[in-house]
């Protein structure tokens, strides 16, 4: 096993997405294809989670290399975020259930944020990071496969997200470790916190999929007995957990569970330099500098940000990632100042 770190690369990444490459991204396994279209919508909420979660503990990382990796993961997350509610805007011509996730997360992850402390919150996104983790591994594993299949500017997309989950996962962890320790305590936290994401990913997941393919099957059968054909719901597959996770074995989510895990346990660094080997200028360029030197205030309210910032709205930049990049240097207003 290679437990060195891999590097976390800051790529700046604008996806062509269109309307038309949207509608049949992938020629095949179309179960596969919207499971990913489904989850999609989950993943914008969910960056930003990840990012307030750990950035909260910024000032008490006293590794500066750990500090650093933080800050490369901060900057990825919130590309991932962007790049995810552009591809969103797409997809809801093709999925347009999705925002029924959408809402299910954002609202579970706002309850999270009001009911559990700060430290519970950095293990939830340890949890949460371990799942799309071994999600990515699983499609890295394939990703030619993957290429053939699909849109080349849908599988740039989500062969780009899957390495640079891989390349960060075990950033949240190590964080977590250099607050909390390695002790008795620390693991049971640890543990109690997976089994309870767990059981709430699964459940509120398979119930929003369940949700979602009943009401797409209403839209096609209504469709089909009024002799109309439309275009917006010619997908037959349907979004399921076996899909989402295909590749995945159950040792890859147990391996969690033991005193001694990491999640480098998990080699994935042949697999990203596979990517790199096709994809190696991918997000490089004069753009791709530092945006993660500043912390995010703590009381930082994307919302208002993008109110109070119309041209970085009408952009369609990500409020967190615009923030690190350029807004702290041009003094921009980050949350309501109660004039």
């Amino acid at each position: 096993m290679n437990t060195s770190h891999p590097q976390i690369v800051k790529r700046l990444v604008t996806i062509p997405f269109s309307a038309a490459a949207t509608v049949d991204w992938m020629k095949d396994n179309s179960d596969y294809k919207n499971s990913l279209n489904a989850v999609s919508f989950t993943f914008p909420v969910g960056e930003r989670y990840f990012v307030k979660s750990v950035n909260f503990y910024m000032d008490r990382i006293v590794d500066p290399e750990l500090k650093e990796r933080t800050r490369c993961f901060m900057y990825q997350e919130a590309m991932h975020a962007k790049e995810h509610d552009r591809a969103n805007k797409f997809l809801l011509e093709v999925y347009p259930h999705g925002r029924v996730l959408e809402r299910m997360t954002k609202k579970l992850l706002e309850i999270s944020r009001f009911c559990k402390p700060r430290s519970t919150q950095l293990a939830t996104t340890c949890a949460l990071e371990h799942f799309t983790a071994i999600m990515a591994h699983a499609l890295l594993n394939r990703q030619e496969e993957f290429i053939v299949h699909s849109e080349p500017a849908y599988a740039n997309f989500w062969l780009w997200h899957a390495v640079e989950e891989s390349e960060h996962k075990a950033v949240c962890f190590d964080v977590y470790e250099h607050l909390f320790g390695k002790g008795l305590l620390s693991y049971l936290h640890r543990i109690a916190v997976m089994t309870f994401v767990s059981f709430f990913f699964f459940v509120s997941l398979g119930t929003a999929f369940g949700i979602i393919n009943l009401k797409q099957k209403f839209l096609r059968f209504r469709d089909r007995f009024a002799s109309k054909k439309t275009k917006q719901f010619e997908s037959t597959g349907n979004a399921t957990l076996t899909a989402l996770f295909r590749g995945v074995t159950p040792s890859m989510y147990f391996d969690y569970f033991r005193p001694s895990f990491h999640p480098l346990n998990i080699d994935s660094k042949p697999l990203i330099e596979k990517w790199k080997s096709r994809y190696a200028e991918f997000g490089l360029g004069p753009q791709s500098g530092d945006a993660t030197e500043v912390k995010l205030p703590d009381d930082f309210d994307a919302q208002v940000y993008l109110r109070l910032h119309p041209d970085v709205a009408q952009a369609q930049f990500d409020a967190v990632e615009h923030y690190l990049r350029h807004g702290h240097q041009e003094g921009r207003v980050y949350r309501n100042t109660g004039n």
